[in-house]
């Protein structure tokens, strides 16, 4: 009997001893597979965006500017359009230029447009400069459109400009209409110029006076990059030749230059 019970206790020894060694083993188990590191998954790296809650947009000058319209009465409008700016040095400082064209979609001619340009810097709201300015066209006639150019010495924080048409007036005689010769239009390379001349021809053999040529000129995209006038010197010896007129523009407006067009405007 008793070596029946030293049997059965020995037994119930090598189970309880069996089972802690059993444990044992998939405890290391469990721990060996833990310690194995996972893979790193591989994410791209994101950059911060900074934009305020609400913050106005503004296009800069370098690609699209604020075309405001000013508006007379229902029968239409009078509108800024195609504008574009270009910067050039001069002796110690840079000139901004702001070239564009105004629009007459009134029903009747319009004179003493004024054109208004507000320059802001890129980070604010309050002006740096205000340039003011007219067409080079004394009247613009019903569905036709006149040039502008604006000029002024840098400003050190200017980013962006916005254009408005503070006013005009309904009426006036637009410029006689005379054909022009012999006109050519290309880049001078020893001037370093864009160089448009030509001849206006008088139907009637006569000198009018004050009479001018304003040259517009367009990059590819129909903005203007260019605007000028000239003269129409009338010899009274020579009528029938016509009156010569040559205009030139900086080498900057002329390699973007694909077309022009020509008008006459009178004093």
């Amino acid at each position: 009997m008793a070596h029946g019970k030293k049997t059965a206790r020995t037994l119930l020894i090598l189970f309880l001893l069996a089972d802690a060694l059993l444990v044992a083993l998939v405890f290391q188990r469990y721990t060996k597979v833990s310690a194995v590191p996972k893979e790193v998954e591989n994410l791209p790296a994101l950059n911060p965006i900074h934009q305020d809650a609400g913050q106005a947009k503004f296009l800069t000058a370098a690609h699209m500017t604020f075309l405001p319209i000013a508006f007379s009465g229902s029968e239409g409008h009078v509108q800024i359009q195609n504008n574009s700016s270009l910067n050039i040095d001069g002796e110690n400082r840079k000139i901004l230029y702001i070239t564009g064209e105004i629009a007459n979609y009134t029903a009747q001619a319009i004179s003493h447009v004024s054109i208004n340009a507000v320059l802001y810097p890129s980070n604010g709201t309050n002006a740096v400069a205000t340039i003011h300015g007219s067409p080079l066209a004394a009247v613009i006639a019903p569905g036709q459109t006149a040039c502008f150019q604006l000029a002024m010495e840098m400003p050190g924080k200017y980013e962006r400009y916005e254009l408005s048409i503070p006013g005009f007036q309904s009426g006036g005689e637009p410029a006689p209409t005379l054909e022009l010769a012999d006109v050519t239009a290309g880049f001078d390379k020893a001037k370093k110029a864009y160089i448009l001349s030509g001849r206006a021809l008088s139907p009637d053999d006569s000198a009018p006076s004050g009479l001018r040529v304003i040259a517009t000129l367009y990059d590819r995209d129909g903005n203007v990059v260019g605007c000028g006038q000239s003269e129409a010197l009338f010899s009274p010896e020579s009528l029938s030749v016509g009156g010569a007129f040559s205009l030139s523009f900086p080498s900057r407006a002329a390699r973007t230059a694909r077309e022009y067009k020509l008008d006459l405007t009178a004093e």
